[in-house]
This record gives C-alpha cells, sequence and structure tokens, in this order.
C-alpha cells in the first residue's frame, strides 16, 4: 500500500510540474522573463530570459546557455539530457528528440524505451522545423537547415541539411571562439 501511494505521490507531482511548465509558462501571456525564472525555480537550468511560448519540456533535464534564443513551439523531450550552448538560435518548431526504441520483433515493433543526450555547441542556429534525434551533438558554429533530420554528430562550422542531414558545405570561421 506505501510502494501504491509513493507511486501516486509521484505521479501526481509529475503532472502538476508538466501542467505548470507546459500550459501556464508556455501561455504567450507569460513574460519571458517570468517564464525564465519560474523555469529555472522548476529546475530548468536556463541562463537565458530568452525562452518563446509554447515550448513543451518533458522533464528538467535542460541546460541552455548565456545569450540564445529559444523561438515558439519547441520540443524538448528530456528523456535525457539536452545541452545547448551559448549564443544559440533556435527557430519555430524545432524538436529535441532525446528518446527512441529498439527494434522489437514483428508483434511489437516498438521495443524498449532507450534514450541519449543531445548537445548543442556554442553560436549555432537551428532552422525552423529540424529534429535532432538522440546521441546527437552538434559542433560549434554550426547551421542546422530548416526540416533537417539530424541522425549523426556534426562537426564545428558546418551547414547541415536534408533527411538525414549532411554537411553541404564549411562556414567561415572568425571571432574570438573560433576553436583555432
Amino acid at each position: 500500500m506505501r510502494r501504491l501511494i509513493s507511486h501516486l505521490r509521484d505521479e501526481l507531482t509529475t503532472m502538476a510540474w508538466g501542467t505548470t511548465v507546459n500550459a501556464v509558462l508556455a501561455s504567450p501571456l507569460v513574460p519571458r522573463p517570468v517564464r525564465a525564472a519560474a523555469l529555472r525555480a522548476l529546475g530548468v537550468q536556463t541562463a537565458t530570459w530568452n525562452i518563446g511560448p509554447h515550448c513543451f519540456f518533458g522533464a528538467r533535464r535542460v541546460t541552455i546557455g548565456r545569450g540564445t534564443f529559444i523561438s515558439v513551439r519547441c520540443l524538448f523531450d528530456a528523456f535525457d539530457h539536452i545541452t545547448i550552448g551559448r549564443r544559440v538560435a533556435v527557430a519555430m518548431d524545432v524538436r529535441f528528440v532525446t528518446s527512441a526504441h529498439e527494434a522489437g520483433d514483428a508483434r511489437r515493433r516498438a521495443g524498449a524505451l532507450t534514450g541519449a543526450p543531445i548537445a548543442i555547441g556554442d553560436g549555432c542556429w537551428i532552422g525552423a522545423g529540424a529534429t535532432i534525434l538522440p546521441g546527437v551533438t552538434v559542433g560549434p558554429g554550426c547551421v542546422v537547415a530548416a526540416g533537417a533530420v539530424v541522425t549523426a554528430d556534426c562537426a564545428m562550422n558546418g551547414l547541415y541539411a536534408g533527411v538525414p542531414a549532411r554537411r553541404v558545405r564549411d562556414l567561415p570561421v572568425s571571432g574570438e571562439d573560433s576553436g583555432r
């Protein structure tokens, strides 16, 4: 009985957190600085105040660097940790998906739930509607084109586009964080 009560308490806590973060704080009526402060108070590690409305946070396992801009309707499933560096621009409808399933047998192809972290380097630009899949690291200074599906790591200072995303070209390197 104690185990059941403990499980129910955990479920209610999770529901309350999700409702607060993904309904109340996601409202466009909540000013961005208030949203960021409340997210920090609820365990999301954000050093920026610039997080747009209608973003979904599946859990607290999200770190967002200083000077980063998160547009509207972004999804952070956060089954595993998501780290976004400094001065990153994330366009609308970007999905950070850290969860997946192992391939099951013919009776049920979606097998056991798995996860892997995502890391986005400093200075990146993630285009509208892009999807970053589990285990991916996007190196500093990259651009991920709109609609791209990133399934593998991206080396620094490259433009990645397509499904699956491929390096299309090298980008110029300049500034103090150039990696030289």
